[in-house]
C-alpha cells in the first residue's frame, strides 16, 4: 500500500514514538496486556461503523488469535502450570486443571483454524498450493461476545471493548471478515500495513501510547517485511528452482530472505537507467538497514510475541529508546521500494 506522508522530524511525533525502555517485562501478563491494548484500539475504531475491520481482517484476526494464546498461557502460569510450547489453542486449553470459561471455549473453537495461526499470516500452507481459505466469512462480533461472556471461573481476563449491542445487524456486518478477499501475499501485506498505519495514527493522535502497544506493532512491521520479500520473490518464480521455492515458503529469517532476494536483483541492477540506479542503490542500503535492525531484534518472529522461548528460556528484547522511532520512519520511507521494486525492473524490461 502507499502510506500518507508523515513528518517524523516533528518533535511532537518523535516524542510520541519514543519507547520507555523500563516498560518492557518478560511476563505473560505484560505480553497479553500489550496485545489486548492494540486489539482494543482497533476494535474501538471498528465500532465507529466506518468499514475499518474487513480491510484489516488478516492482521486483526491474527491479533485476536495471538491474544487468546497469551491469555491462556498467562492463566496457566497463574495456576502454577507451565505453559506448553504448542501454539494450538485447543491443546493449550486442554491443559487447564480447573473449570474453563464456556464463552472463551467457544470463541477458541471459531478462531483456532490451524495449528499456529499461519492461516492469518499467509495464503497457503507450507510447501503446497493449498489455500487456507475459500469463501468463508468470520463474524468477529460473535467471537468478541463469547470472549466477554460473564464467567464464575477463577480466570484473569481483560475486556477488549466497552459495552456493545451484540445483536446490532450493522455492527455484525461491520465486523464480518470475508476471507476470500485476500488472494495473494500482497493483499495480506496490505492488511498488515493498514493495521500498522491505524495503530501509528492512534499513537500520533494521542489515543493510545507506544508503551502500551509496542510489541504487536513491532510484530506487525516484522511480518509485513517478511511477506513483502516473499511476494517479491514469488514474482521471480520463473527463475527459481523447486528447492529455492520450498526454502522461501519455510523461511522466516528476514536476513536470509533478504539475502536471497538481493542475490537475484544484484545480477541485474546495473541494467537500470543511471538515475534510477542511483535511487535504487540509496533505497537498497536503507532497506537492508531496516531489515537487519528488525532481524537483530527478533530473529525468528518469536521475541515480539512471547516472553519465553520454546525451551522455557526468557527472551531478550534489546531495544534502545529511539529504535522504534527510527524503525517506523524507515518503514514508511521505504514503502514503495519494498513493494514495487521487482515491478520497476519489469517496467524497464529487465528480466529478473
Amino acid at each position: 500500500m502507499l502510506f500518507e506522508s508523515i513528518d517524523f522530524t516533528q518533535k511532537e511525533i518523535k516524542d510520541k514514538l519514543e519507547l520507555s525502555i523500563s516498560v518492557h517485562k518478560h511476563t505473560w501478563k505484560h505480553y497479553y496486556e500489550n496485545y489486548t491494548n492494540a486489539l482494543s484500539y482497533i476494535t474501538s475504531v471498528g465500532l465507529e461503523n466506518k468499514y475499518q475491520i474487513n480491510i484489516r481482517s488478516r492482521a486483526y484476526l491474527y491479533l485476536i488469535r495471538h491474544t487468546f494464546e497469551l491469555l491462556l498461557k498467562y492463566n496457566l502460569d497463574l495456576q502454577g502450570v507451565t505453559p506448553p510450547p504448542t501454539h494450538n489453542l485447543s491443546n493449550i486449553r486442554d491443559k487447564f486443571p480447573s473449570k474453563f470459561p464456556s464463552g472463551l471455549r467457544m470463541a477458541i473453537d471459531i478462531i483456532n483454524k490451524d495449528e499456529d495461526g499461519s492461516c492469518y499470516k499467509y495464503i497457503s500452507s507450507k510447501g503446497t498450493d493449498y489455500s487456507y481459505w475459500g469463501h468463508e466469512r468470520i463474524e468477529v462480533l460473535n467471537i468478541l461476545e463469547l470472549y466477554h461472556k460473564p464467567t464464575s471461573c477463577d480466570f484473569y481476563i481483560n475486556n477488549i471493548c466497552s459495552e456493545v449491542n451484540w445483536k446490532s445487524k450493522e455492527l455484525r456486518w461491520e465486523f464480518t471478515c470475508h476471507m476470500n478477499e485476500c488472494k495473494n501475499l500482497a493483499q495480506v501485506q496490505t492488511s498488515y500495513d493498514l493495521t500498522i498505519d491505524l495503530l501509528l495514527k492512534g499513537i500520533i493522535d494521542g489515543k493510545v501510547s507506544i508503551n502500551d502497544i509496542y510489541l504487536p506493532l513491532l510484530f506487525l512491521i516484522r511480518h509485513s517485511l517478511e511477506i513483502a520479500i516473499k511476494f517479491n520473490l514469488e514474482k521471480l518464480q520463473s527463475t527459481l528452482s523447486a528447492k529455492t521455492k520450498k526454502m522461501i515458503a519455510n523461511e522466516h529469517s528476514l536476513s536470509r530472505l533478504f539475502s536471497n532476494y538481493m542475490t537475484y536483483l544484484s545480477k541485474h541492477e546495473t541494467s537500470l537507467p543511471s538515475e534510477l540506479l542511483k535511487e535504487y542503490t540509496k533505497f537498497k542500503i536503507e532497506y537492508e538497514r531496516l531489515n537487519q535492525t528488525i532481524h537483530d531484534l527478533d530473529v525468528n518472529s518469536q521475541i515480539f510475541r512471547y516472553p519465553i522461548d520454546k525451551h522455557g528460556v526468557e527472551t531478550k528484547l534489546n531495544i534502545k529508546h529511539n529504535s522504534i522511532n527510527e524503525i517506523i520512519e524507515l518503514f514508511y520511507a521505504l514503502d514503495t521500494f519494498r513493494t514495487f521494486t521487482v515491478d520497476v525492473f519489469h517496467d524497464c524490461e529487465i528480466e529478473v
